[in-house]
């Protein structure tokens, strides 16, 4: 397959008529780099995302926290209740729905100007 998308006839009748001037005249030649370069990279990629994990979890957390310290009887148990029940009726979509409902209804409020 890249013969052929490769070959002077295709190149010519194609690529330089699509792109002319993108497409380098000899072919690229891609190398590995030296030593433990690549391996590096990938860890410090693989533990990059694992610290932005651990970020996101813990301010979630604190989040959390706050609000339940703000007014401790709220709690989450209700809205957990609520989450299966309207999962059992409608499954995700109905979840969606209903996250958008309480969205849109708290816009309504603070626009009101209303305070519970």
């Amino acid at each position: 397959m890249m013969r052929y998308h490769a070959s002077p006839d295709v190149r010519a009748q194609v690529w330089d008529k699509s792109v002319p001037g993108h497409i380098p005249d000899t072919p690229v030649v891609t190398t590995t780099p030296r030593g433990n370069a690549f391996d590096l990279s990938l860890a410090l990629m693989g533990s990059s995302a694992v610290l932005l994990d651990v970020g996101v979890t813990g301010d979630q957390t604190l989040g959390r926290r706050a609000i339940n310290l703000l007014q401790p009887e709220g709690g989450g148990a209700a809205g957990a209740a609520m989450a299966g029940i309207i999962c059992a009726l409608g499954g995700w979509p109905m979840i969606c729905a209903t996250g958008a409902g309480f969205g849109i209804a708290a816009l309504v409020v603070d626009w009101i100007g209303w305070s519970v």
